[in-house]
């Protein structure tokens, strides 16, 4: 499952809520194996966020547990690489 409509407004959301540069500092291949033990929340996760309208998301994410926004982060930092691929490889 993808995260839906603009991943920069979805971004901007996670930095106003102070999870982005944290999460620069950290293990990325913790955080991916955390994300992988939870797949059924991480889908939830990504549900919520695509269903919330984009000027409630900094509201969803900071009554959301720091694992999960920063699993969101992550799910962004992924989806923004696989776009960026996309546009070199065409």
């Amino acid at each position: 499952m993808y995260l839906q409509g603009s991943l920069q407004k979805v971004f901007d959301a996670l930095y106003e809520a102070g999870f982005i540069e944290p999460m620069l500092k950290m293990d990325w291949d913790q955080l991916q194996k955390e994300k992988a033990k939870n797949s059924l929340v991480q889908s939830s996760l990504i549900s919520q966020v695509n269903e919330t309208a984009e000027g409630d998301l900094v509201s969803l994410i900071r009554q959301m547990p720091d694992a999960y926004a920063y699993s969101i982060a992550l799910e962004v930092a992924y989806e923004f690489a696989q776009f960026a691929e996309e546009k070199v490889l065409h």
